[in-house]
């Protein structure tokens, strides 16, 4: 929660949480890492839609498995780019009814929405683990390409382990990496 630092900063003396520790350098190269991974990812997905689009109209041939592949990389940008976004606390949100309350409603409020997204995520992780195991005992592969569908499935997998790491890591008090320390507020 991009803000929590600053709320807390409102709440009275003696009555305050602990400040929110900041991510260790593990995590920080971490993000640093899957963040250029994503932007690799995106950079391969622009060159096959080009080169798709090059040769369909320039050559007037077919490339078999680009919309796939196209597809196959936005699933793994959308699911783990989704994590990154949260560890940097940059999600949307609909906080105008949460901006009204009281600095310690909103700092129950922050805690209430962690765990929802650590439940949901673990949830999601399972079930999605579980339908890619399915896709994996099934041999299903891709029409075009022939890429085992558990590839691109995997991505969720991947995703929603990210994002449950993320909501624990918030509920140890590390705070978002775009966050100031409470100290700067």
């Amino acid at each position: 929660m991009k803000h929590e630092a600053a709320l807390r900063a409102h709440v009275p003396a003696g009555e305050a949480e602990p400040a929110p520790r900041a991510p260790a350098a593990w995590l920080e190269n971490a993000h640093d890492a899957v963040s250029a991974l994503l932007g690799w990812l995106l950079l391969f997905a622009v060159c096959v839609n080009f080169a798709n689009v090059f040769v369909r109209y320039f050559l007037d041939r077919a490339m078999l498995g680009a919309e796939e592949l196209q597809v196959f990389a936005m699933v793994w940008m959308t699911f783990v780019g989704a994590a990154v976004v949260a560890l940097r606390g940059e999600h949307l949100q609909m906080d105008i009814l949460a901006q009204r309350l009281p600095p310690r409603l909103r700092i129950v409020l922050g805690h209430a929405q962690t765990l929802l997204l650590a439940a949901l995520s673990l949830f999601m992780l399972y079930q999605s683990g579980q339908f890619t195991l399915q896709m994996m005992e099934l041999g299903r592969d891709s029409d075009a390409m022939r890429v085992p569908m558990a590839i691109p499935h995997s991505g969720l997998v991947v995703g929603f382990a990210l994002l449950s790491g993320v909501a624990v890591l918030r509920l140890l008090g590390v705070r978002s990496m775009g966050a100031a320390p409470l100290e700067q507020n």
